[in-house]
């Protein structure tokens, strides 16, 4: 109820909290269960650990990212000249602490600090016109000069039917609409504006192949794109690189 009044789309690590007041008011209850408050415990321990040890097992063996790997790749295989993009921006904090390199690369908004999450220079970049212009301008340029660009994350589709680039979301907070300050709402439109330049001017469009043997957990688990050549033109509509 919480997390509906508070309009937030209800994620995993939301409950810890909640499962420990849960256990502590269970504690107290069976406090007063005479000999059941005694066994009872230790048999429901007991058929949880029997039920979550084997899935539990499966999932410590997985990777939690693969973003280590994909940038040791674009460090190894990117040259002068050459850009990184990270979409969307949050994996940014991933890739800062592993890229060693000295390729340029951004995030899509780009953010100034990726320490941590820096929620509020999120929300200055939503209150903006055009704030992911400057990301766009820099791959054209990077596309055009012969360069390649890279990009860690799956972009969502554009149209394949519609040659129009996707215009940008108002500033934030949008006025009269339930969206407000939803911030995926606006990373899902910065995304499609990306792919459109792509789809409409990349002439070829790289996928990097994984090795499928490594389970990587699916929250932190990205595709990487090799971009290369230019179109002045634009491609012509339901065409693909």
């Amino acid at each position: 109820g919480f997390l509906r009044l508070a309009g937030r789309v209800a994620q995993p690590w939301y409950f810890p909290p909640l499962l420990v007041c849960a256990a502590a008011a269970m504690d107290a209850a069976l406090a007063t269960g005479g000999r059941l408050s005694r066994v009872g415990p230790l048999i429901l321990a007991s058929a949880a650990f029997c039920v979550l040890f084997p899935v539990a097992l499966r999932e410590a063996s997985w990777r939690l990212t693969n973003i280590d790997l994909l940038a040791a790749e674009v460090e190894r295989r990117a040259e002068p000249g050459d850009y990184i993009v990270v979409y969307p921006c949050h994996f940014g904090i991933t890739f800062e602490r592993y890229y060693k390199g000295q390729i340029p690369w951004t995030t899509v908004p780009e953010i100034a600090d990726h320490r941590f999450h820096r929620l509020d220079l999120l929300k200055e970049k939503m209150g903006q016109t055009s704030p992911i212009q400057s990301v766009l301008d820099r791959a054209a340029q990077t596309l055009a000069s012969g360069r390649s660009l890279w990009i860690l994350g799956g972009l969502p589709p554009h149209p394949a039917a519609d040659d129009i680039s996707p215009p940008d979301p108002p500033p934030a907070p949008i006025p009269n609409n339930p969206l407000g300050w939803w911030e995926g709402y606006y990373v899902d439109a910065w995304g499609r504006q990306l792919e459109h330049l792509i789809g409409a001017h990349a002439e070829h469009v790289y996928v990097l192949p994984e090795d499928p043997a490594i389970p990587i957990h699916p929250y932190e688990k990205l595709p990487l794109y090799m971009v290369t050549g230019w179109r002045a033109e634009p491609r012509a509509p339901g065409a693909s690189p």
